[in-house]
């Protein structure tokens, strides 16, 4: 079975690193399931959301209103994957498209 990895994995090697909110936005899901694990996410302008997954804790809850740089969890290895890791989507709408076009490793 082949599987679509829609996102990118992003891993320090570290369990329990932290996780920032990369823009201002709203969390709107916290939740777990078997492919992501705990997962959030957040609501940001102009119809754009991230989805930040496999986290081994959660920092945030549902309605939070966050600010870029907060910490919403701590990386981990909860759902699919291999090794400690954060999954992380970018999704305009209802298209995820790649966050690497959107990250700057500069800052």
């Amino acid at each position: 079975e082949i599987k679509i990895h829609k996102g990118i994995d992003l891993s320090t090697w570290r369990f329990g690193d932290p996780v920032y909110v990369t823009a201002n936005g709203c969390v709107v899901i916290v939740d777990y399931n078997e492919t992501y694990g705990n997962y959030i996410i957040v609501q940001h302008k102009e119809n754009i959301s991230t989805l930040s997954a496999r986290l081994s804790e959660v920092k945030v809850k549902h309605g939070d209103i966050i600010k870029q740089g907060d910490i919403i969890g701590l990386t981990g290895n909860t759902g699919e994957g291999n090794g400690v890791c954060l999954h992380y989507e970018i999704h305009i709408g209802l298209d995820v498209v790649d966050p690497l076009s959107y990250l700057d490793a500069t800052q």
